[in-house]
């Protein structure tokens, strides 16, 4: 009798052992789970508006009053990007006939032109500048794909946001053209947006992300490589 106590209560130690390993595997997974999205929870809280359509129409129709044949040379958010401040947009394009490059502002819709003063691009190149309409995917939706492969650990609070159709210098000007970039917690950024440091996150790293408009394939690059140029 005394041998068979011993043997019924050994399978249930064993049984309370496994259930107890499985319920801290399950804790550790989740804890990791946890962990592992707080870049993307954090990203997706980032407003990122539309840069083309009606916005890029009333951008070019500014450019168009200081030269009809001024083609789109660059994207960029003209302030960083956060939960509570959307993305709003500046563009710069450029007039073969005037040599000259022209900066247009939009903000709420209305589309402001400056002088941005004279440029060589010479007539090749300047045939080679893609139509914005090669432009398939938006700031908007960029962003999103980004979010959605986002890891790590660390908060994501400020983004700005740069797209170019040529780079002039490059041996190949389109290499990184017509690509989305994200350049996330650039230091004055999280200075301006966290005044003198409250609230702001212990980790907050900078990243640099790149879509591709040909084929939206997301890349993470070496964000010291923006810093550096």
């Amino acid at each position: 009798m005394k041998h068979f106590k011993i043997e019924s209560i050994r399978p249930r130690i064993a049984l309370e052992r496994i259930v107890a390993t499985v319920a801290a595997l399950c804790l550790a997974t989740a804890l990791c789970a946890c962990a592992g999205s707080a870049a993307k929870s954090s990203a997706s809280k980032i407003s990122v508006s539309k840069a083309m359509g009606e916005t890029y129409q009333a951008a070019l129709e500014a450019a168009h009053d200081k030269a009809a044949d001024a083609k789109l040379l660059a994207i960029r958010s003209s302030s960083y990007s956060s939960e509570d401040a959307p993305s709003q947009w500046m563009y710069l394009f450029y007039s073969l006939d005037r040599a000259y490059a022209y900066t247009v502002f939009v903000s709420d819709g209305q589309a402001t032109a400056a002088d941005s003063g004279p440029m060589s691009i010479s007539p090749q190149d300047f045939d080679a500048i893609p139509d914005a309409s090669a432009i398939t995917i938006d700031a908007d939706d960029a962003w999103n794909t980004i979010v959605e492969s986002m890891d790590g650990n660390g908060e994501i609070c400020t983004a700005r946001i740069f797209l170019m159709t040529y780079v002039k210098g490059d041996e190949d000007p389109t290499h990184d053209a017509m690509k989305w970039f994200f350049s996330l917690n650039e230091s004055d950024n999280l200075t301006s947006l966290f005044d003198n440091g409250q609230n702001k996150p212990d980790n907050a790293p900078a990243r640099l992300f790149a879509v591709d408009c040909a084929n939206t394939s997301v890349e993470e690059l070496d964000a010291g490589e923006l810093a550096a140029e």
